[in-house]
């Protein structure tokens, strides 16, 4: 697949899973069974990984080739943890997370053709690059069976966590731009992937040349 399949398919798969989430939670509030909370546990998880994996697919040459130089375990598409993911993405673009936006406005009302739009930044209640680490971290104690020898695991915390990561991650990628800088194509992508929806659209903008993004990652 090119590099725009694969990012509408792991957008589709983020949404898709955050929505699997969403019918474990209200399944765990009618039985109560732990079962279900660490189901949608591991659906987020897995949402936030394949967001990830969408992030490689803007800059994929790049990152193979930094992944080639490692001293272990060359091979990228064998990569699957998301944080380890983002750490070497941030080598090879630091503008490579989804810039979270809010809907267009139209600055020339007054044209029938050749309009101009303009995408604002949201400044709250999406999911931001630094908690997306703390995040996908903190999750990853709910996917094994605990040792009993250990603490217990704080399962009330949980119940009141995952909602709201689900809604920061669902308002991250509802509306935001994704940026790329190849050697075939320096420009971005809008991305728009509805609420309740795991169908996405793209709008294609290409630069006339090198383009800084400003304060990316500053709300």
């Amino acid at each position: 697949m090119d590099a725009e399949s694969v990012y509408i398919a792991m957008m589709a798969e983020a949404a898709s899973r955050l929505m699997a989430a969403d019918r474990f939670i209200a399944r765990h509030g009618s039985d109560k069974e732990v079962a279900y909370l660490e189901s949608a546990a591991l659906q987020v998880r897995k949402a936030l990984e394949t967001i990830a994996f969408s992030a490689i697919s803007t800059n994929k040459a790049a990152y193979e080739g930094i992944r080639s130089k490692a001293e272990q375990n060359k091979d990228f598409a064998r990569d699957y943890h998301a944080n380890r993911i983002l750490r070497d993405l941030q080598r090879v673009q630091k503008d490579f997370y989804p810039l979270a936006l809010v809907p267009a406005v139209n600055l020339t009302p007054e044209l029938q053709n050749g309009r101009t739009w303009h995408f604002d930044r949201k400044d709250e209640g999406y999911l931001t690059q630094d908690k997306f680490g703390k995040i996908y971290d903190r999750l990853a104690k709910y996917l094994h069976a605990r040792n009993p020898w250990d603490q217990p695991v704080p399962w009330e915390g949980l119940i009141e966590f995952l909602p709201s990561v689900i809604d920061e991650a669902r308002s991250l990628i509802e509306l935001h731009a994704a940026f790329i800088r190849t050697a075939d194509f320096n420009g971005v992508w809008i991305v728009e992937v509805p609420k309740d929806s795991i169908e996405p659209k793209i709008i294609v903008g290409k630069a006339d040349g090198n383009f800084a993004v400003l304060n990316h990652g500053k709300a």
